[in-house]
């Protein structure tokens, strides 16, 4: 196996000595050594002291194996060797430890064995194990930008799930809104009239399966950017918006009316954001008005009484929306896009053997 060096920095002032032997990193009359155990490599303060001195500290410090060999300058050496200032002291596996075969992971239970034939085993958990393997990350060829206004994008493969963030900024905004007189609330014979209004920051949280929206998704309000995955969301006064099991602002897309899954992730998130604007707000399914347009109650801010209010108090001032308190949402960001995507692409975190053996068996 090949390893690619590289220097950790250790607080060596910490690091356990024999007994009688000054802490690693205390000055030294000598000089300092170059001491390397596998990928690790650091100075330390060894020169004039013995191999079997220096072997002690590697071990406190690098965790190295009790038989390694000891290299000085590339040439094998005993215990009683002494170490000159500027020397470089390897310790690697004695030869032939690697000949007995290939290393073997085994897994059984919650835990993972890592052994390697005439050398000592080495255990964790199948949990910690998989981490470290997702921390390594995505390949180069699987890299990819994000759309514009899309703050997050999750995936999960074995169900052809993605969860997205998508945030768009505030203002003023000519929107259809159902008009006071309208025939009817929604459908054919409602009349939408334009309306220009304030917004706060807009956050649509979206779900797809196969490629087209699965049919949760759900609108806030911020008062500002996103800054955080625990950042709060605000309910909003949105009309075709309304409480579904478990979601507090689910959001209509009803009438789309065209096919997602052939478009570029781009245009896939271009034709909702351009829909959520250019469709009209009627009363297909109310929020926190019980079909009417606006928030209630006796503490409401008195600009957002009416869609008139609302209308008349952002010709005075275009940002107003960002300082109205919008009440509260019962999850934050990271909790409500997770419940959302639990509920269509179940996860669970891997920790026991059976587990990767479900997932070795399943079908592609």
């Amino acid at each position: 196996m090949t390893q690619r060096q590289r220097t950790r920095p250790i607080d060596t002032t910490q690091a356990t000595a024999a007994p009688g032997f000054p802490a690693a990193g205390a000055p030294a009359e000598a000089g300092t050594v170059q001491l390397i155990a596998g990928a690790d490599v650091q100075d330390m303060p060894l020169a004039g002291r013995t191999v079997a001195e220096a072997r002690t500290v590697a071990r406190a410090v690098f965790g190295i194996h009790p038989d390694a060999r000891a290299l000085v300058d590339g040439r094998e050496v005993d215990e009683e060797h002494v170490l000159d200032a500027r020397q470089r002291l390897e310790f690697t596996r004695r030869a032939g430890q690697k000949g007995g075969g290939e290393p073997v992971i085994e897994l059984a239970g919650s835990q993972a064995r890592w052994v390697w034939p005439g050398d000592v085993a080495v255990e964790t958990s199948i949990g910690s194990l998989l981490d470290r393997v997702a921390g390594l990350g995505p390949a180069p060829e699987r890299w990819e930008l994000y759309p514009p206004h899309v703050r997050l994008m999750v995936r999960r493969p074995r169900y052809d799930a993605v969860g997205i963030v998508v945030e768009m900024p505030p203002g003023p905004r000519r929107v259809g809104w159902v008009a006071e007189d309208s025939p009817a609330p929604y459908g054919a014979r409602c009349r939408i009239v334009d309306r220009e209004l304030s917004f706060p920051w807009i956050v649509l949280l979206l779900t797809f399966v196969d490629g087209e929206l699965s049919g949760l998704q759900q609108v806030f309000y911020r008062p500002a950017a996103i800054q955080s995955l625990d950042d709060r969301l605000h309910l909003t006064n949105l009309l075709n918006v309304t409480r579904l099991p478990g979601h507090e602002s689910a959001v209509c897309f009803d009438n789309l009316g065209r096919t997602l899954r052939r478009l570029p992730w781009a245009e896939r998130i271009a034709v909702l954001c351009d829909h959520f604007w250019a469709a009209g707000f009627n009363h297909h399914g109310n929020l926190l008005g019980d079909d009417r347009p606006l928030l209630g109650g006796a503490d409401i801010d008195r600009r957002v009484v009416s869609v008139a209010a609302w209308e008349e108090a952002t010709r005075r001032d275009p940002f107003f929306a960002l300082r109205v308190a919008w009440p509260p949402a019962r999850r934050r960001l990271r909790a409500a896009l997770a419940d959302m995507l639990d509920r269509i692409a179940p996860w669970n975190r891997i920790e026991r053997a059976e587990q990767l053996a479900t997932l070795m068996l399943a079908e592609d």
